[in-house]
């Protein structure tokens, strides 16, 4: 685990530029404090959350080539906005160059930008972390911190709720998974009256 770990530290240090190292560091100290208050282990939170924005700075053509020699199948979304395959090219990067076959692991890489439905622990925690990490500078961020450290489902739910907002504000796309994970997490609220 420890050469993981390293390997992943050494890569991340060569492909990404400086204020998105801190970003990876930031999410991997948040990340291992939710792993640590939510029972979740720590080794894979961190696995995940060093290699969660492996290839975030490479260029767009970079990653078409790579999803193309993985074999990955691209939608017409990552084909418009190929930086939507960063995650997605990691966790299977990740999968062939370290031979990890923890699926809560490579879900949490692949879709830590556009979450999904049923997303397990790992993921939770490294898609919050992805937004909150200390570096991270906007309203109620801090609130929504100190609300992922009582409640992941409901921090997830206020964090997917802001992202689908700031999508429509903006006329951007919104990703089928993003819809669909913020369709689980209404069903999740309904189901569970803590929330309402």
């Amino acid at each position: 685990m420890k050469h993981i770990l390293f390997e992943l530290q050494r890569i991340s240090r060569l492909l990404l530029k400086d204020k998105r190292f801190s970003h990876v560091q930031s999410c991997v100290n948040f990340a291992v404090q939710l792993a640590n208050i939510h029972g979740v282990n720590e080794d894979r939170v961190k696995i995940a959350s060093l290699a969660h924005d492996i290839f975030r700075d490479l260029e767009p053509p970079i990653l078409i080539k790579m999803a193309n020699a993985y074999k990955m199948k691209v939608t017409r979304l990552e084909k418009l906005n190929p930086i939507l395959l960063h995650g997605k090219v990691a966790a299977e990067y990740v999968r062939r160059r370290f031979n990890i076959a923890d699926k809560e692991i490579l879900e949490a890489i692949a879709y830590h930008t556009s979450g999904k439905e049923n997303l397990g622990d790992v993921g939770k925690i490294v898609f919050l972390s992805d937004s909150l990490e200390e570096n991270r500078i906007y309203e109620n961020v801090e609130f929504l911190r100190q609300m992922a450290k009582q409640d992941m489902n409901h921090a997830l739910y206020l964090i997917v709720a802001n992202k689908i907002l700031y999508a429509v504000k903006r006329r951007l796309f919104l990703l089928p998974e993003t819809v669909k994970m913020w369709n689980w997490l209404v069903q999740l609220r309904k189901e569970d009256s803590v929330w309402n």
